[in-house]
This record gives structure tokens, sequence and C-alpha cells, in this order.
């Protein structure tokens, strides 16, 4: 809204309401990794780092779900039709893609219990990583939210299908994933350090 009436009303910038929306759900989800990293390197309480995570993450899964919902306003004029449709979309995409990253965790984290790896490593990591993308995949492809699946899948995995894998491969499984966390963050910064300076506002005449 902060976007939508200036532009509206000074014609700043060419932007629809459901334009506005997606944007400002996009930007509403904050994001703690300053802040986690500053916990995780002056040994913070537990308690306080998984609160301010849990928030974040809380925060990430409303603004996914609120995305995809907005996306109808963009399609079509607003209407009181597509506010009920923009609510029903929202309920079936976020509790929707918590539910099915709840069961593709469970049966994740089972299928990682009973299979025998026979101590073989390479086919256990490629086995865990495997199916630990197949949910997003899978509801992408039935219109859910695979980022908010995934991210169910990856808390039911971390509290249960980790403990099914041989000392040697959680182990790595951990440095794999901080490797690549580090690498992400370094990827996401650095892409808006140096894509800000060709950032370029257009105003019409």
């Amino acid at each position: 809204l902060t976007i939508f009436f200036p532009g509206f009303l000074y014609n700043l910038y060419p932007l629809s309401l459901g334009e506005c929306l997606q944007f400002g759900s996009l930007i509403s989800a904050v994001d703690p990794v300053a802040t986690i990293s500053i916990f995780k390197n002056f040994g913070v309480n537990k308690n306080i780092f998984f609160l301010v995570f849990g928030e974040s993450v809380l925060n990430d899964a409303v603004s996914i779900a609120l995305n995809h919902s907005f996306a109808v306003l963009t399609q079509t004029e607003f209407s009181g039709g597509q506010l009920i449709q923009m609510g029903i979309n929202f309920f079936i995409i976020f509790f929707g893609s918590i539910a099915f990253g709840l069961i593709m965790g469970i049966i994740v984290s089972l299928m990682l219990k009973y299979i025998q790896f026979d101590n073989d490593q390479f086919i256990e990591l490629s086995f865990f990583f495997f199916f630990s993308y197949i949910p997003y995949i899978l509801s992408e492809a039935i219109g859910l939210s695979g980022i908010l699946s995934i991210l169910i899948t990856g808390m039911v995995m971390g509290h249960y299908a980790k403990y099914s894998l041989s000392p040697i491969s959680r182990v790595t499984v951990e440095n794999i994933l901080q490797v690549i966390s580090s690498i992400a963050e370094i990827f996401i910064f650095a892409y808006l350090g140096l894509s800000f300076p060709l950032i370029s506002v257009k105003t019409p005449p």
C-alpha cells in the first residue's frame, strides 16, 4: 500500500495493487542471517537462538504463502470474489505445504531408519540428499509451495532422520550443509551488492 497509493496519486510507479501486495509479501520476511551468525560466534543462549530462528522461519513460511495467494490479484482486476479466492488459496498453500512436508519428512525418516546401506556412505549420502529434494519437486508439481514443504521436511528430518545415519555420514552431512549454507549466503549478499549499482528507476514522462 505504501507503494501503491503514492504511485496511483503521483504516477510514480506503474504497479497494480496485486503487484504491490506481492512485493510487500516478499519484503515483509526479515532475514536474520547476520543476527544468527553473531549468535553463533558469541555463543548466545540456545533458547534465544531458536526463538529468533523460529520466528524468521515462520515469517518466511507466511510470506511465501501470501506471495502465491496474491498472484491471483495480478492476473485480473480486483474484486470481492478474488479476495475470497485469495483466502482459500492461502489456506490451501500454507497448510497443504506444511502437511505435505510433514508427511514426506516422516516417510524419508522411516526409509532411512529401516533401509540397510551396508556401511556404504556414498549410497547413504546420495539417498539422503536425493530424497531431501524430492518433496520440493513433488510439492511444486501439485501446486503447493516447494520451499515451505522442503522447510518442514528438513525440520522433521533434522529431528529424526539424521539419527538413522551412520556417525561418519552424519558428520559429513552436517559439514556439507554448512558449506552450502555459507556459499548461499555469500552469493546472495554478493549478488545484491553487485546488482544495486545497475538498478535504474524509470519514471513515466
